[in-house]
């Protein structure tokens, strides 16, 4: 599974989080870690875009990717189906 991210702001310096540690996907109840971040962003402190790719595992229908500790936020969730 491949996933775009995309983070604008202008609280805190985003560019140093490690996002392949602090991203799960739950696919169809099974919780994958992300592989590998593939960051599409160079330079800037404050705006940050790439890819996180997950193995997959399943033919899920439902997903929710969570990512963590990120700017004092200990999580968001992204849910959606298929």
């Amino acid at each position: 599974y491949v996933f775009y991210v995309e983070m604008n702001t202008h609280s805190v310096n985003i560019v140093d989080y490690d996002m392949a540690s602090l991203a799960d996907l739950d696919a169809g109840g099974e919780t994958i870690k992300a592989e590998k971040w593939d960051s599409a962003t160079e330079g800037g402190a404050h705006h940050r875009n790439g890819f996180l790719l997950f193995q997959k595992k399943t033919d899920a229908k439902r997903f929710k990717l969570t990512i963590k500790k990120i700017a004092g936020i200990a999580k968001r969730e992204f849910k959606w189906s298929l």
